[in-house]
């Protein structure tokens, strides 16, 4: 079995970690990642936090995309140009922070972001029109 001295050091990694799932559950997300990486190299529990920021950081961007996809139906019906463009920036601002303050997100997850990313940067364009100038 596992020495009673070590007992203590993983029993506190393991709060942590829970530490780190419930903040997650209440979708803190950037405040579970940073607690998750509390956890060094050399813990035995490394593996476990390196896998929970990547659960973490792969919920917080779908959180993220879903808030995008919300602005990006909302510009959807209408026509006024500036409206639209509210939206779009918004759903913009939302990938963006995605891959930015997400970095340890799985690669199929930004993967997916960088598509909507462009669908929406490819929208702005038509919605700014080739001038602005009347």
């Amino acid at each position: 079995g596992v020495p009673s001295s070590a007992k203590p050091l993983n029993s506190r990694n393991d709060d942590i970690l829970t530490q780190a799932q419930l903040l997650a559950d209440n979708k803190k997300f950037k405040e579970a990642i940073r607690k998750a990486m509390l956890i060094k190299e050399n813990n035995p529990l490394y593996p476990q936090a390196q896998n929970k920021i990547m659960n973490f950081s792969n919920d917080a961007v779908q959180e993220l995309r879903n808030k995008a996809a919300q602005a990006f139906q909302n510009s959807l019906p209408i026509a006024d140009a500036r409206l639209k463009q509210h939206y779009l920036d918004q759903a913009r601002k939302h990938l963006q922070d995605a891959l930015e303050q997400y970095p340890h997100a799985p690669e199929t997850q930004k993967s997916t972001v960088r598509d909507n990313l462009a669908v929406i940067e490819n929208d702005l364009k038509q919605v700014e029109g080739p001038g602005e100038s009347l």
